[in-house]
């Protein structure tokens, strides 16, 4: 299967050779210019109607902690074929009559839901945006399918865009199916593009808006690090673009983030983006290229989370490594990394929630929310000194996630964190069946052994005083955090903050450790002041540390364990 790319005059056509297509998607962006340059964004889909005489049209439902995503569909119709649609199950479904087996052919408008423009305190919004300069879409949020999809069918699409507009997506990059489609990004408008090459394979970075940093100098990161995960994986050079939408925020806010798609990543940042967590956060995401998808995926939809533990807590595992041993960041960042690991985990209020809460509450409860990522990286570690002390440090966990991508995935195979506990006891005899329900299942706290670190120092475990701000609060419709409640017996109290005042900036301090006096400046009733305190109740938690000296230690065998040289 081959694809033919024509591009003029923004205007790019993709289409499948040598099979036919199972559904073809126009997407048509245009500016009206009657309507205040009000941007329009258009889709014709064109498929084979069931045999029956009656086909499911499912629109976009809920993904990436977006719901109701059916409503950026408007004026969904029939414009070609005797057909009529009937209510479907739920919001998300139509029943399309029709002749048996007829051409079908279907037009709707893609529209932004939510007002204004994207902003640091929506974090990352994957619903559409349509703004009167450019498009952000990504392909779950706004595609609708027709009949029961097979992920491998093929797919043609034809985009057009404003003249002069700039266009990007990871569509571009060869046969289209349904997976390909549903899980794309594409951008149009006022983007600049830089492209990169590893191995001949074109990298493309996609900005727009102002920021600190030169395009050619986030471009030259992006290459970085593309080349640094494909060089741990073992992989050659993949045609990948990453786009990057400024997010409008206040003094002192920030955010940053986003979403891999396989050979895109979606990014998502304020202006001030900090460099040192987009690295570690473009190292994670690329990583997402590889797991879980190439070593068996997860259970798809409502128990995905389920697996999480495996999917971002090992990639957050794989990314230091790769970090480390391609010199993307210092052997000092890492252990320090590692530290703030320790320390966060172990105040985490869910710290024992077993992984049926974070099944149910992922989506709703930030704490449950970041759990799977930190308790999914101490039980990397947990299963690395394990695989590793099983073969006098012959095996490790690379050589299991090697195997695993080396094997492929063939269809009916168990999904990505089966398969990896069935292969640590194909390669060293070690059973993770106990470990995986006492930890990851029943949610017991994680304690790593004093000798996990060794080559860069022991891991001291201590008691360390409990982290809480000891108040509560909302986020108002500017994006400032407004006290709410403030425990009489907590810490806050004690410090002066009050119900209803503001909080502008945290200037001292770090979420999650209470060994340091957290500063915040605020405002109350007109004022500007800064408060600072101990954010702790006086309860004590249990804790590990790597006991890291810089003048003592050797950098590079601590380097080497930590990259798994």
């Amino acid at each position: 299967m081959s694809i033919s790319i024509l591009a003029a005059a923004g205007l790019m056509v993709t289409s499948v050779q040598g099979e036919d297509p199972a559904a073809s998607y126009d997407i048509r962006v245009a500016v009206d210019s009657d309507e205040a340059s009000q941007t329009r964004v258009d889709i014709v889909v064109s498929f084979i109607g069931d045999d029956d005489g009656e086909t499911t049209v499912t629109l976009p439902s809920s993904w990436g902690g977006a719901e109701e995503l059916w409503n950026v569909i408007h004026d969904l119709r029939v414009t070609q074929g005797s057909a009529q649609f009937l209510a479907g199950e739920n919001a998300a479904h139509r029943i399309l009559t029709h002749a048996p087996g007829a051409r079908i052919e279907l037009s709707y408008q893609v529209i932004q839901d939510w007002a204004g423009v994207p902003m640091a305190t929506q974090g990352n919004n994957y619903r559409p945006t349509i703004q009167p300069e450019y498009v952000h879409l990504i392909g779950n949020t706004y595609f609708l399918t027709a009949g029961d999809v097979d992920g491998e069918q093929p797919v043609s699409v034809t985009i057009s865009t404003p003249e002069g507009w700039t266009l990007a997506s990871d569509l571009e990059h060869g046969a289209i199916n349904f997976n390909t489609l549903l899980h794309s990004v594409f951008v149009a408008g006022d983007f600049r593009v830089e492209e990169r090459t590893i191995d001949d394979a074109t990298i493309r970075v996609a900005l727009r808006g102002d920021w600190e940093f030169e395009d050619s100098a986030f471009a030259d990161q992006t290459q970085d690090v593309l080349r640094a995960t494909h060089s741990y994986w073992q992989s050659p050079g993949e045609e990948y673009l990453v786009t990057v939408i400024p997010l409008q925020a206040d003094a002192g806010w920030s955010s940053l983030g986003g979403t891999n798609l396989g050979d895109a990543f979606a990014f998502f940042s304020d202006p001030l983006m900090d460099p040192d967590r987009a690295l570690r956060t473009l190292t994670h995401e690329h990583a997402h290229t590889w797991n879980p998808g190439r070593l068996g995926g997860l259970d798809e939809g409502p128990n995905e989370p389920a697996g999480y533990w495996f999917s971002e807590g090992f990639t957050d595992y794989i990314t230091q490594r790769v970090g480390v041993s391609t010199g993307l960041w210092s052997v000092e960042s890492s252990v320090q990394q590692w530290n703030e690991l320790f320390s966060i985990y172990a105040s985490s209020p869910v710290v024992s929630a077993p992984n049926s809460a974070i099944l149910n509450g992922f989506w709703t409860d930030g704490n449950l929310q970041r759990l799977p990522y930190q308790r999914g990286m101490m039980f990397a570690a947990l299963i690395e000194h394990q695989i590793r002390r099983s073969g006098d440090g012959s095996i490790d966990m690379d050589d299991i996630l090697h195997a695993m991508l080396e094997i492929g995935v063939a269809e009916g195979t168990p999904n990505a964190p089966e398969r990896f506990q069935s292969e640590v006891l194909r390669q060293t005899g070690v059973d993770l069946s106990n470990d995986i329900q006492r930890y990851i299942m029943d949610g017991e706290t994680i304690y790593l052994e004093a000798d996990t670190f060794s080559s860069c120092g022991p891991l001291e475990t201590f008691d360390s005083p409990v982290f809480d701000y000891g108040m509560t609060g909302h986020r108002d419709e500017d994006g400032v955090f407004v006290l709410g409640t403030v425990d009489p017996n907590g810490p806050a109290a004690a410090a002066g903050f009050e119900p209803g005042m503001r909080l502008l900036d945290r200037i001292g301090g770090r979420y999650g450790d209470a060994s340091v006096d957290s500063t915040f400046r605020l405002e109350h009733n007109g004022q500007i002041r800064e408060l600072s305190y101990r954010p702790t109740n006086g309860h004590f938690v249990r804790m590990q540390r790597i006991a890291f000296d810089l003048d003592a230690v050797d950098l590079e065998a601590c380097g080497d364990q930590l990259s798994g040289r």
